[in-house]
């Protein structure tokens, strides 16, 4: 079996900073952060981030009624 690593060019780190700098001016839904991923493993990225975030109790969800209709925020 022949294994290849691919190097992405972001990190959990990096769109943690990104999700926190875009809840520093307003709550932002998950479907924006959704819309905003350029691949699928972006958005893995980004959910991985959001859990950090949650984990560390820098932000917190407000949740909606619906599918997928919650807000980041901020703690």
């Amino acid at each position: 079996p022949k294994h290849t690593v691919i190097k992405y060019p972001y990190s959990v780190d990096e769109q943690k900073e990104y999700i926190l700098n875009k809840v520093n001016q307003s709550k932002v839904s998950f479907e924006e952060i959704l819309k905003e991923a350029t691949e699928k493993i972006h958005l893995i990225f980004n959910f991985l981030a959001i859990l950090d975030l949650l984990q560390a109790e820098l932000i917190t969800l407000k949740i909606g009624e619906g599918y997928n209709n919650f807000w980041i925020l901020r703690k």
